[in-house]
């Protein structure tokens, strides 16, 4: 649970408040997101690496799996393109909208039954995390290479 707090706390810290300032300018999505997450990666990949150190030094044998650097860039990637595809349609809402889909993605193998989703694709982003990085990274580029964002 808290891997998708990580995740959705990203997707809240690319808010674009300027949205309907820089519309009229010829600013792509792509390069207001770049300029964004310049400032926001560093910082994301040292609370993830301090979470990962207080979860193996503080809980080991504890928990059953303690995720990796590859599954909560995972699931930060998901959220940020939930954000990217969401701020095509509803900008004013996309931060929220990212945060919810990380944060619903991260919690969905405890909630969901395996009757409905399978555990492979509701933890999808813990158990095979470079594909999800990859499909994540592509509908970035997808979503953020259109002028109309």
């Amino acid at each position: 649970m808290t891997c998708g707090a990580l995740a959705a706390a990203a997707s809240m810290a690319l808010d674009d408040p300027a949205y309907a300032l820089l519309q009229p300018m010829p600013v792509t999505a792509r390069a207001r997101l770049t300029h964004r997450l310049a400032l926001l990666v560093p910082a994301t990949a040292a609370a993830a690496t301090l979470l990962i150190l207080a979860a193996r030094l503080l809980f080991d044998g504890q928990i059953s799996q303690v995720p990796s650097a590859a599954s909560l860039a995972a699931l930060v990637t998901s959220a940020v393109a939930a954000r990217a595809w969401l701020a095509r349609r509803f900008p004013e809402h996309a931060a929220e909208g990212g945060a919810t889909a990380a944060f619903g993605w991260s919690i969905a193998g405890v909630i969901v039954p395996d009757s409905l989703v399978p555990e492979t694709v509701a933890l999808a982003w813990l158990h095979h995390p470079w594909p999800v990085l990859a499909i994540g990274l592509t509908l970035i580029v997808i979503a953020t290479g259109a002028r109309t964002s």
